[in-house]
């Protein structure tokens, strides 16, 4: 306030344009938007290298096995360079990789089967699968079942109904009864 008890007269729209023009000018303010500019840049990449290595970690929980391979010239899986992991790796995102379940399975089994003797016999039974833990039991299930891993329990099924077959045709009814040892 002034003398004249009236408040400061507020400057003109081209005063105020000219102090803009002036801030703008200052050597001060022409240095340091590159600056800023340059910082913006380097957040930017900061946040794209976390996604990219977020992309590229992959972490096998305790019942499953990580199969990475590489692809040939045909853009094909190539088998002789698959790799297991049982925990977490690095990998290229773009690499073809698979997660198998490690986890055991409980299959049922229903023949009709003929005895030695010829009697006709019905057999109920429970198998146990899994697969191995060892890294080429592993490496020898994804080339059988990694695309198709619910057809597991189909397979082995029909694999362990033709071995039960095949003992129960060599085998009498008493021994049956007798030695259940024999079909384990």
């Amino acid at each position: 306030m002034g003398c004249t008890g009236r408040p400061p007269a507020r400057p003109s729209h081209r005063a105020a344009e000219a102090t803009h023009d002036e801030r703008l000018k200052d050597p001060m303010i022409l240095t340091l938007i590159p600056l800023f500019i340059g910082q913006a840049a380097l957040v930017g990449l900061l946040l794209a290298a976390a996604v990219i290595s977020r992309m590229a970690l992959h972490i096998a929980s305790p019942g499953q096995a990580l199969v990475i391979s590489s692809r040939d010239n045909k853009s094909q899986p190539d088998p002789n360079t698959q790799r297991v992991v049982f925990g977490r790796i690095f990998i290229n995102p773009f690499t073809q990789r698979a997660y198998l379940s490690l986890a055991s399975r409980q299959v049922s089994l229903t023949i009709e089967g003929i005895s030695q003797n010829g009697s006709k016999l019905h057999l109920t039974g429970v198998a146990q699968v899994k697969v191995g833990g060892g890294a080429d039991s592993v490496r020898k299930a994804a080339q059988r079942f990694l695309n198709q891993q619910d057809a597991i329990d189909h397979y082995t099924q029909e694999t362990l109904s033709g071995s039960l077959h095949s003992i129960v045709g060599t085998l009498t009814v008493e021994s049956i009864i007798k030695d259940h040892a024999s079909f384990a």
